[in-house]
């Protein structure tokens, strides 16, 4: 019986085993990745703060081999866009749209003032003392 829950147990330990150390294992991927960024740093001799900061000075500068990839023809995109935005003037449009909401108004007001119509709302409100 005890022999028998042994094998048990060294069956299911040796069967996870070969799951961690085959190539579908996600644990797999991981130890690979990182034995290649620690041969990488090795032999380099740069960490991957310096690496990331080398990508970055590269793709400042503009290298004239790299293709862009699509977020990057996005951002550029966009980045021209806004540069096109900042210089447009809006002074006129808003002062036409501020023009449109308040001219009216105090149009309204100084015809009701001038006729009289503001003095007779007061005389004839509540708030008055008689």
């Amino acid at each position: 019986s005890s022999s028998s829950s042994s094998s048990n147990s060294g069956g299911s330990s040796d069967g996870s085993n070969a799951a961690e150390t085959s190539g579908n294992s996600p644990l797999s991927s991981i130890d690979s990745s990182i034995s290649s960024l620690a041969s990488t740093i090795e032999s380099d001799g740069s960490t991957i703060a310096e690496r990331l900061q080398q990508q970055y000075e590269q793709a400042q500068q503009g290298s004239p081999g790299k293709v862009m990839t699509a977020v990057e023809q996005r951002e550029q995109r966009r980045k021209s866009y806004m540069e096109q935005v900042g210089q447009r003037n809006d002074n006129r449009f808003l002062l036409v749209l501020a023009g449109s909401f308040l001219l009216p108004a105090l149009v309204i007001l100084a015809v009701a003032y001038f006729t009289g119509y503001l003095d007779s709302l007061y005389s004839n409100s509540l708030y008055t003392t008689r």
